[in-house]
This record gives structure tokens, sequence and C-alpha cells, in this order.
């Protein structure tokens, strides 16, 4: 999340992860480089969640712990946890595939291998 953006842009969107999409204590995490102080944001203030994350929430990601600030690209990065047994049916179909013998295709008849 671009820190130039605003912090209150910043706050906005913790606000909505944590309220929505917090992981259990459990798997929780806490930033090296954290805020020194989060605004709270105003009743009503839209947080605009960048394209990456709102994609991982929809997957069935979760967050892990507040915002850290990383001052070599002057953004806020959110630690992200997306574990396959969270992961929606619809996406699970799409992206998990049977596992198959590395390098080696299965045909209706016979077996062939990608080295000679």
């Amino acid at each position: 999340m671009a820190v130039a953006d605003g912090v209150e842009q910043v706050g906005a969107i913790w606000q909505v992860v944590a309220a929505s999409h917090l992981s259990p204590p459990e798997w929780r995490v806490f930033p090296k480089t954290p805020f020194a102080a989060l605004p709270e944001a105003a009743p009503g203030t839209p947080a605009e969640l960048p394209s990456l994350i709102r994609g991982y929430l929809r997957l069935g990601a979760q967050v892990c712990g507040e915002p850290a600030w990383d001052p070599a690209f002057n953004v806020a990065d959110l630690f992200l946890l997306l574990s396959l047994d969270r992961l929606s049916a619809r996406y699970a179909q799409h992206f998990i595939r049977p596992p198959r013998m590395a390098g080696v295709r299965n045909t209706q008849e016979q077996l062939f291998c990608n080295r000679r």
C-alpha cells in the first residue's frame, strides 16, 4: 500500500481487513518496523484496497498482523497467509490439479517420458 496515498488510507485499509480478514491469534505476526500510529479512519471513509490484496482476500487469505512500514519503497506491507484449507471451492477447482509424476505424461494407452 503506497504511503504516498496517505497514512489515513493505510489506516482505513487496516480497519477494513482487521474487521473481516484477521487470522486467528496463533498465526499473528508483528512488524519489525511498525507504523508509529495508524490514524483511525473517519466513519464512511472508503478503503481502496489494492487489487493484489483484494484478489488474495477473495481467494480466502487472512491478514496476520498490522501493516509494516517498508522505508526502502515507502509502502505499507501486510503479511497475508493463504491456507489451502481456506481456499474457496471455486478457486481450488481452478488452481489445484491432481498430482502427476514429474516429467511424465499420462495418455489413455501409454506413458511417455520427456527424457530420451
